[in-house]
């Protein structure tokens, strides 16, 4: 969630700001000393992290080193004894670790009297090498430009609210004669020929004085309200607008750091060392303004770093407008694979389209899926999520259809001489990687939770996909602007816990929504419309989450009907429904209810399905009774039950071959599943998935369990490992060999 992440936690807007410790109050953004292993370090106060398992506090130390820690190419006997250097990790201790606060003078700020240490360098690796950059080329703790009001009473109960700002181009009637800028915190639409700096200036007001406090009257107790805006989502284009920097097309046109347009997928290119930070920023601006008298070198400055004339009007807020304005990583990941697949399509043969074709149309893809329209020919229809959906899986689909006669001759040799390769074999295994690498960094990008590792592999694995990329088709990716925005991905997912927290994604459907809604109203008062709705919608919200006074009674099956989840393929109406008989069935569970069945198979179905006819043979009669034992402690359900197994508490995949009724000796009815289980054989180099063989018919694992036994709607898609003797449509029965997509992910 967005309170995972490194500014929920740092800001005093939203998080915790001190804590008090033998009568000593530490506050983030203090220096300490502090005891680690029995030896005593330098460090910093960042935050205070509650553990969820105990809710004990922890506090997340910057670690600081000195003279006698740095590797050795960078001692030198120039440097003082009193002098410390920063670097980017840290430690959680307890607050009984802390020895005593220091003073420490940063050089980049003011010098401060008295000292006991100072910090003049950085201390970080890039490219897995260590280097050193100034004090001065680091983002700033936010509590050294936040300040924050005081509630009147220091007990009173404090709120704070973080602030998400979502701005894009807004459609209303899905043409282009009528474009608006639309703001999701308040309804508020730019007039014809207006500016966004016009329209937000009551917001500008508002969140200023949230920023200092107010006090509100929640029930009969008064509490201190505050926050701020925490976040800024935008595409590329308007994103860089917030941020008071130049669109991508200009020389410098990344908002994160200083790159220049020619370097922009330049791999070794040091984006710490060359980064913008806000406090450097302002001073460009404030040089700018000195230069408004000469506009002509006013101009020439600002292109020469990137900047617009005058910083955005969000700047007249609490906020680091590089920091708390991300790239997005939803567009520019979707739009790196909608180059990637027109590159690809465009790269076909005849007989390449009509294979990939062909092989598209009969590929299982999950049952929950809509049909796609035709890539080749409608892939300029496709939103950015069927992109992303297709990409998922586009390792599978090349797996199968990929040879040497499907990729024009052209793009094979051009690949070939870039990598040095020999065989064509090669250049077409390359292409296929990139695809592979594409659909793990995807998953990678919208994981809902991340850790510290993961942020680690994160920024490796998209450093790889670039790697491929530019080795497989560079004229097309090089210096590319999303391409260079994957460098700064794993930071962003730092900062906001993931990337979905700080992504358009949920927004742009949001934003779909709204559109939708617009020929449905009056079209006068739009905003007292949205109001309405959304009004509407928040208030069922809160009934559902039983935000009510305990007095009002709510029936009991609410909270399960909304926190549920359900197993269906298509939604029927009372009236569609033929049961296949009237009794009712036994619940194996409170969690199972109006079981219903419909579909009866006949006697040729049956058949072709593997099974005998419509009586139990031998073994489903054994693993029935065994079910019949093992779930529902019935052992005189049936008779001759010989096998006792005990199932062990793990996750296992598994195909519904078959849904059964059956009617136990005590009259009841049971629904069971007919399973055939997958069983691990091991790890894909090549397709970077597992491996599982599917359960044979002689093999004796338990196939019949009660419905119960699926915890969790979970979504798993396997694929059949084709061979030679696979035709389209119609696997060979006899190859049991599946991958279980390790790609998959929900892309909004």
């Amino acid at each position: 969630e967005l309170w995972h992440g490194t500014l929920w936690h740092e800001s005093p807007l939203f998080g915790l700001t001190s804590i008090s410790y033998n009568d000593v109050i530490y506050s983030t953004g203090e220096f300490v000393m502090y005891e680690f292993d029995n030896v005593r370090y330098y460090g910093r106060i960042l935050t205070f992290i509650q553990v969820e398992e105990n809710g004990s506090w922890r506090i997340k130390i910057q670690k600081l080193l000195n003279y006698f820690d740095l590797p050795r190419i960078f001692r030198s006997a120039s440097h003082d004894t009193d002098q410390l250097w920063m670097t980017d990790d840290f430690i959680l201790i307890r607050r009984s670790q802390i020895i005593k606060k220091v003073v420490i003078w940063l050089e980049d700020t003011d010098q401060i009297p008295r000292y006991e240490k100072r910090i003049s360098e950085i201390l970080y690796k890039h490219n897995n090498h260590y280097t050193i950059r100034p004090i001065e080329q680091q983002h700033h703790h936010p509590n050294e430009y936040i300040i924050m009001g005081i509630p009147p009473s220091p007990n009173m109960k404090v709120f704070k609210f973080f602030i998400d700002l979502y701005y894009d181009d807004f459609g209303t009637f899905r043409t282009v004669y009528h474009s608006l800028g639309g703001l999701y915190v308040q309804f508020g639409f730019v007039p014809f020929s207006g500016e966004l700096e016009d329209v937000i200036k009551p917001f500008i007001k508002d969140i200023k004085q949230l920023q200092h406090g107010i006090v509100m009257k929640i029930g009969e107790e008064e509490v201190w309200v505050t926050g701020g805006l925490g976040l800024t989502t935008a595409d590329l284009p308007q994103g860089n607008d917030l941020a008071g920097i130049l669109r991508q097309n200009a020389n410098y046109g990344c908002r994160t750091c200083e790159v220049f347009k020619e370097n922009l997928t330049e791999i070794d290119y040091d984006i710490k060392k060359h980064g913008r930070y806000h406090h450097l920023t302002d001073n460009y601006f404030d040089y700018l303004h000195q230069l408004h008298d000469v506009p002509s070198l006013q101009t020439a400055f600002a292109k020469e770093h990137g900047l617009c004339i005058k910083p955005n009007v969000l700047d007249q807020l609490f906020r680091d407008r590089h920091t708390q304005t991300p790239q997005d990583a939803f567009h520019a990941v979707a739009g790196l694979g909608g180059r990637l697949l027109n590159i690809t399509l465009e790269s076909f043969t005849r007989d390449g389209e009509a294979k990939f074709l062909t092989v598209w149309k009969s590929f299982e893809f999950p049952s929950y899926w809509s049909r796609q329209q035709n890539p080749i020919s409608h892939r300029n229809s496709y939103f950015m999520s069927d992109t992303l959906r297709l990409a998922i899986m586009m390792p599978f689909l090349l797996r199968r259809c990929l040879n040497n006669r499907s990729i024009k001759d052209n793009t094979i040799q051009r690949i070939k001489e870039n990598n040095q390769l020999r065989l064509n074999s090669q250049a077409i295994s390359m292409i296929k990687q990139c695809w592979i690498k594409f659909a793990i960094c995807s998953k990678a990008v919208f994981a809902e939770s991340m850790s510290d590792n993961d942020y680690v592999r994160l920024d490796a694995t998209l450093q790889n996909l670039s790697i491929d990329l530019l080795k497989v088709f560079p004229e097309e990716f090089s210096n590319l602007p999303n391409l260079h925005v994957l460098r700064h991905l794993s930071e962003h997912a730092r900062s906001f816990g993931n990337l979905i927290n700080a992504s358009v994604l949920l927004k742009e459907m949001v934003h779909r929504i709204y559109k939708s809604y617009v020929p449905h109203t009056n079209k006068k008062n739009v905003e007292l419309d949205f109001i309405k709705r959304e009004n509407t919608l928040q208030s069922l919200r809160y009934l559902i989450d039983r935000g009510l006074h305990n007095h009002i009674q709510i029936n009991g099956k609410i909270k399960s009907l909304f926190d549920g989840w359900y197993l269906t393929s298509q939604v029927y109406s009372n009236e569609d429904i033929e049961e296949d008989q009237e009794n009712n069935f036994t619940s194996p569970s409170s969690n199972y209810i109006n079981i219903k069945v419909r579909g009866k198979w006949n006697k040729q179905k049956i058949q072709e399905n593997g099974f005998s006819g419509r009586k139990l043979d031998e073994n489903m009669v054994s693993d029935i009774s065994w079910t019949y034992d093992n779930y529902f402690g019935q052992q005189a359900a049936i008779e001759g039950k010989e096998d006792n197994d005990d199932i062990e508490n793990e996750k296992w995949f598994a195909r519904i071959q078959a849904i059964f009724v059956h009617r136990s000796n005590d009259n009841n009815y049971h629904v069971f599943l007919s399973f055939e289980w997958f069983d691990l054989i091991g790890f894909d180099q090549i397709m970077q998935c597992n491996r599982y063989l599917l359960q044979g018919r002689n093999e004796n694992w338990k196939r019949i369990h009660p419905i119960s036994i699926i915890n969790s709607h979970q979504k798993i898609h396997f694929v059949h490992d084709c061979g030679t003797s696979c035709i389209v449509e119609n696997h060979d029965i006899n190859n049991r060999n599946y991958f279980k997509n390790d790609f998959l992910y929900t892309a909004v």
